[in-house]
This record gives C-alpha cells, structure tokens and sequence, in this order.
C-alpha cells in the first residue's frame, strides 16, 4: 500500500515536525554558547606516514579554517595538530594529474610492482600547525586547556586513518597519529578526564571506525563503568566496526564527498567548493543544531559511511541485543511498528531522516521496517551477482599478467632487482622500445587493459548496489533509533511484552536505565547544541 504521507512535501509537514511532545516532555534546553571565544578549538588529523597522508586531509582543514567565521568561531583559540607538524620533510601526498606516466613505467609498474601510487607525489604540507600528531601533542594541548578558567566548550575536530579494535573489545577501537602512532578509545577517554568537568567537549571525527570513540561518553570508554562525569558528545562518520569514505590524494574538492564535508556545509550553508546549501531546520527554530547538521549527512551523504552520533550508541548500551531472544523480540517490536507510529514518537531530524530515506529508497508499504529489510536483501543478492561476474574477470587479468610478467622476467632477468644497475638503462636507452613491443605481442597488453577495464566496471556496479545497501542500513538504524528512544521515554526496560522475557530482569533493567536518564539527557541536550554562527 503507498503511504500518503511519502507524496507529502516535507515543508508541510513541518508544524508536525516541530511539536513533539517527546521533545516538550523529555528534551532538555540544548547548552547554547553564543560567544565564540567560550569555545577551544582542536583541529587534528593527517596521516601515520608520507603514504598515508592524503592531500584531501590536509584540504579539509583548510575547508574548516576558511569557514570558521561564518560557524562564529573566529575569536576561539585553535590549535592544530597535523602529520609531522612543523617538520620541513615532504610529508603530504597528492596526485599530480598533470605530471604524465611515460608507457614504459605504466607497464613495469603494472606488472612486476604495483600500479597503485605511481601517480601520485609529495610535498611538505602548508598548514604551519602548533605541532605534530601525536600523544605528546595532544597532552600539551589538555595541559593548556586545564588551565583556562571558567565553563568552556572543547570542540575537537579530527579528520585522519582509523584502525578496528581487538575481537575481545572490538568497540575499543582506534586514531592513527603520525609515525605510526595510535590512540585507542580508551585512552583518549582517559586523557579528556584530565579536563576540567565544567568544560564540555564535542567531537567529530571521520576516520575508519570512528564510531567506536562515541563511547567516550562512559567511564574509560566502557559502558559498564558507568557514563562519565564531564558532559560530553560526538558524531562520527561511520559505526565502530566499518570503514568509511573519504582519504584522497585527488586534488578536486568537489570530488570530496566525506563526512566532515556535509557536516560543515550543513552549518554553514556553504559547500567547500562555495555553492550556497540550504542550512536544514528540522524543528523549524531558524537555527541549525549540530544533531541537525548530523541527520543533514545521514539522508545526502552518498557514501558508504554509516554515520553515528552518541546518543544512538548509549541507547544501544541501555537495550543490547547480544542475546539471541533479544535481537528476535528487537525484531519483532520494529517490524510491527507502522508507518504513522514511528512519525508520531521520532524527535524532528530523526523523522526528516525517515521520511527522506524512505522516499529515496522507495518504502511505501504501512510496515516500513519490514519492507526495508527485503530492500537491502534484494540488493545485496543483485551485488553477490556482480561480484561473481567480476572474479571471472579478474581471474583472466590475472592469468594475462602471469603471462606477461613471465615473459618480460624471461627476457629481461635484471628487472626482477630494481636496484640493478642495468635497470636505468633497459628504462631509457634501446632496450625500452623493444621491451614495449615485447609486451604488445599478440595483443596481450591491450587485452590486459581492457579486462582491467571490465573489473573496474563491475567494481563500480558493484559500489553502487553496497550504497544503496548503506542508505536503506540509515533507514534501519534510524528506525530502531526512534524506537529504542520511545522505549526509553516510557520507562521500558525491553519488550516485555515477549513471554520469553525474564520480568525481575525486565524491571531491574527498567529501574536502571531511568537512573541513566540524566546521562542520557546530558549527552542529547549537547548533540542538540548550537555553534554561535549556527
């Protein structure tokens, strides 16, 4: 059955979206700075090494430095932390799509090395940050933000690699710091302790499994220590155990489609290449919060990314699904959820995230979780298809440069040591020519090409099915978000109403979660903070 309300523009829905009661009832006053010198800013990123620091981490610092005084932070103290810092060494990739690739090294490199960075070159990078990164740095910043007086707002912005945890603390996960340093959750947890509890910190972060640095929010980064004493939020690019997009040598901002990108436009209704962008107002209060600018990324990032904040995952710690009953009785509720009812219980940006997620993907029946659900499957089946197709053409790349990697070792042993002193001549001198023609025989480099040509493609149908996949896996999540907060706001420990579950463990859980609801409104009211210029 086609929902009605899916053909409804969502400017008229907007009086149902600013008044819930939920957010009458529930919802704290959000924590409003409005003076740009209460904020310390941390902008911090880069790469663990010269290979690993892209040019678009450097271009997104720049981005965020440019933008500044329309976010009103003109007059907040800043300090960077980039890659090798102040070092003159040429630490910074980019590719240099101007500089050509002779045919001889594009073969060689293809062959008997790796095609993967030969276009790409380095120079030093032109932040002029306060200092490197790493742990040292990072200490010395806390040291001077200790010592600032008074309530103060630590926004700290960190564009840069990611690493997974371990299979025994998976969520534990971690930041990659130059010269292949790392920081895991739980230190950085442990390092913010050192601040004052009257100042507050939001994070953004857009690395690989950045979701996992949304359990800051808990003592050492663990739930089951209990939520910490300092009033804190983040939103991240991407749950705990995904990577995300982003990481470029390309030198084209308008190619970067990352999540700090959409995060910052949203803000400050401008994109990094300067087109204007329609700042979103989902509760229609003529200001954009930063939960607002985050739901603004979940509905038009086309990425993999599946973004989290930290309100989603302190929800997830007060209903867990690591049992087998939970999950099915989780299941159930959602799938016999309605359309109208998730609308009637969801804040504002998690509504305008249903109803523009449905729309894109095509949720049209009065069950939408359900139909969500066989969407995602019907995608992932059209993708293991793709893939099945693209080994059968990586297969033949692959049995086309053993044939031709065994030809060129046959005739040119030397070339198996790059280091050998007849290599620059064979690269430069008579030899080179007849090198070409020997790989050209038979046609066998033009087929290589093309069949490697043909995997690209297939990779490409591929990416976009496992996009589709990611927006309708939003959908998912923001469904059990609105779900999970509706159960929470009316003192629900779980399902209870499954037979299977224990009812003393149903009100001991009850009796628990309503004594984290201050936590909870703490973390919700900072998500639903504004920036001054916001």
């Amino acid at each position: 059955m086609k929902h009605p309300v899916l053909c409804i523009p969502l400017l008229l829905l907007l009086p149902f979206l600013v008044f819930s009661k939920k957010e009458i009832d529930f919802i704290p006053d959000p924590f409003d700075p409005t003076e740009s010198d209460t904020f310390n800013l941390l902008v911090w990123g880069g790469g663990y090494s010269p290979s690993g620091n892209q040019l678009s981490l450097e271009s997104n610092i720049q981005y965020f430095r440019k933008i500044r005084p329309i976010l009103g932070l003109e007059n907040s103290s800043m300090w960077t932390l980039f890659a090798d810092g102040k070092d003159l060494a040429r630490d910074l990739q980019f590719n240099d799509s101007n500089q050509p690739i002779p045919l001889i090294n594009e073969i060689l490199s293809e062959l008997l090395g790796t095609s993967e960075d030969i276009g790409n070159r380095y120079r030093n990078n032109r932040l002029n940050p306060d200092d490197n990164s790493s742990n040292a740095s990072l200490s010395n910043w806390l040291g001077k933000s200790t010592n600032q007086i008074g309530p103060r707002t630590n926004l700290i912005y960190f564009t840069g690699h990611g690493g997974k945890g371990t299979k025994k603390h998976p969520e534990n996960t971690h930041a990659c710091l130059w010269n292949n340093q790392i920081i895991k959750v739980s230190e950085l947890t442990s390092k913010l302790d050192e601040l004052p509890e009257d100042q507050a910190c939001i994070m953004v972060m857009v690395q690989c499994y950045s979701g996992g640095f949304a359990n800051f929010i808990f003592n050492d980064g663990n739930f089951s220590k209990g939520p910490s004493g300092h009033a804190r939020a983040g939103f991240f690019a991407t749950t705990f155990d995904r990577v995300a997009a982003g990481c470029t040598p390309d030198i084209q901002e308008g190619d970067y489609k990352e999540y700090s990108t959409h995060f910052w436009e949203a803000l400050c209704g401008k994109s990094r290449t300067g087109k204007s962008i329609l700042r979103p107002d989902y509760n229609g209060n003529g200001r954009t919060s930063l939960s607002e600018a985050h739901a603004y990324v979940v509905i038009h990032s086309d990425t993999i990314d599946l973004p989290i904040k930290t309100s989603e995952v302190f929800l997830r710690n007060l209903y867990p699904t690591s049992r087998k009953v939970e999950k099915e009785n989780r299941n159930k509720s959602l799938e016999s959820m309605e359309y109208g009812r998730l609308l009637e219980v969801g804040s504002s940006e998690n509504r305008a995230v249903f109803i523009q997620l449905s729309n894109q993907i095509g949720i049209e029946e009065e069950f939408p979780y359900t139909q969500t659900k066989k969407k995602i499957s019907g995608w992932k089946s059209q993708r293991e298809k793709v893939v099945k197709e693209k080994k059968i053409h990586s297969d033949r790349l692959k049995k086309s440069k053993d044939l031709l990697k065994k030809r060129i070792k046959k005739a040119y042993p030397e070339l198996q040591n790059p280091y050998h002193p007849l290599v620059l001549s064979i690269l430069n001198g008579e030899e080179k020519e007849s090198l070409i023609s020997l790989v050209n025989q038979e046609s066998e480099w033009r087929n290589y090409i093309s069949t490697k040509k043909k995997v690209s493609l297939c990779e490409a149908r591929r990416f976009a099915l496992e996009k589709k996949e990611v927006k309708a896996m939003r959908l998912l999540n923001c469904m059990e978000t609105i779900f999970l907060e509706d159960q929470l706001f009316r003192g629900k420990g779980v399902d209870s109403t499954e037979e299977n579950i224990d009812s003393v463990e149903t009100e001991k859980r009850n009796e628990d979660n309503i004594e984290l609801l201050p936590a909870y409104y703490r973390v919700l009211g900072l998500e639903n903070s504004y920036l001054p210029g916001s």
